[in-house]
């Protein structure tokens, strides 16, 4: 649908449903989970940005989740949930369905990891981490290496800013739950917007010029909160 909400269009005609759809850096295709028309699954499926050509990526007997597609369009990283075990991981695989990789093995059903979301520049993954009933921001590098806790617990559904420079993430510490800020390297956390609100996305406009991020550096009410927006033209 448009950005206001008119021209809804469906796209899919999965047996049971589908959801989690992210759309490919260049805007032609689409990636999300479904259960196709055999009703088997959830797995991942890739199709045109109108619905067509849709392709079956994993065919797993797994449950796979929450897609994320890399900044280059080469690489989908997603959570694999295996319903034998309860474990959650990190996966990755490439667009053509080649290349499938683990790159979080918690070892521990309890542990799970999942939610994935890229740096802009591919070389990071950020991701949820559950340990028990805490939920926690993590960031590695998109090999799987160097694992280690942003902020938490509390966290859920954290992405980059198009620039890098921020993260933005829900988080529910017991004061200012909402929507909160902070650096990538996990500093200066801020409430942007409390409430009852979470999984945020952060809006991509073409031709960046120097983009940078602006938030409100006092009031955290919902009228300032179209101001998180990068800068861009085009």
């Amino acid at each position: 649908m448009d950005a206001d909400g008119s021209n809804e269009v469906r796209l899919t005609d999965d047996a049971v449903g589908a959801g989690a759809p992210a759309w490919s850096p260049d805007s032609t295709r689409i990636v999300y989970n479904g259960w196709g028309q055999t009703g088997s699954g959830p797995a991942l499926f890739i199709m045109n940005a109108d619905g067509s050509g849709v392709t079956q990526l994993t065919t797993d007997n797994d449950f796979d989740r929450w897609p994320s597609w890399s900044p280059d369009g080469a690489t989908i990283a997603f959570g694999r949930d295996d319903p034998q075990t309860s474990a959650i991981e990190i996966w990755t695989i490439g667009v053509d369905g080649t290349g499938l990789t683990q790159r979080t093995d918690s070892g521990v059903a309890s542990i799970q990891s999942f939610e994935p979301s890229w740096s802009p520049d591919g070389s990071q993954i950020l991701f949820t981490r559950r340990n028990g009933n805490d939920y926690f921001a993590y960031l590695m590098q998109a090999d799987g290496t160097d694992q280690h806790q942003l902020l938490g617990p509390g966290t859920s559904a954290a992405e980059f800013s198009p620039d890098g420079t921020t993260i933005a993430l829900g988080y529910f510490p017991g004061a200012d739950d909402g929507l909160w800020t902070m650096s990538p390297d996990g500093s200066n956390a801020s409430p942007f917007l409390t409430g009852d609100v979470f999984q945020p996305t952060w809006q991509r406009l073409p031709n960046p010029v120097n983009p940078t991020t602006t938030v409100p550096s006092t009031s955290t009410t919902a009228a300032n909160a179209a101001v998180v927006t990068p800068a861009f033209t085009g």
